[in-house]
């Protein structure tokens, strides 16, 4: 995130892409909110069958709140520290979600159907080659004409 920041380039649309990169949206939203180069960028995070049965050390909400930065309420999801936990914390904070899996757990498909966040399923638009460049399409900023 820094190193974008230091080449100015503000990203139209920004992908995750699995568990580990879960924590992208919940930075992006708050300890970057404000900055002009994230601020209007439209994160879609991707859910894949892949994930993890363990628990991530106790100590993970407090390093990922940067000594302060962040208050604590915005990590409430991130607090279970496994699998579920993570994905539920960046749809919390993501604009899109892609499906890249036909099995999800039921706790995170109740919570993708509560956050009514738009979902792209990519195996219902497998034989759409263009469908998740139409589904991002459709969050990208309306440009201004030069003469307006």
């Amino acid at each position: 995130m820094e190193t974008v920041k230091k080449f100015g380039w503000a990203p139209d649309f920004i992908i995750c892409n699995g568990w580990m990169t879960s924590l992208f949206p919940l930075y992006a939203r708050t300890a970057y909110g404000a900055d002009p180069i994230f601020s209007e960028s439209k994160i879609f995070f991707s859910i894949f069958d892949e994930g993890f049965k363990e628990t991530m050390e106790e100590k993970l909400v407090e390093k990922l709140l940067l000594d302060g930065i962040i208050d604590e309420a915005k990590a409430e999801h991130y607090t279970s520290r496994n699998h579920t936990g993570l994905c539920k914390g960046a749809i919390n904070y993501a604009d899109g979600i892609i499906l890249n899996t036909h099995s999800i757990d039921s706790e995170l498909n109740e919570f993708l159907i509560q956050c009514k966040k738009p979902v792209f399923n990519s195996e219902a638009s497998a034989e759409n080659p263009n469908a998740l460049f139409n589904f991002i399409d459709e969050f990208k900023p309306i440009q201004e004409s030069e003469g307006a």
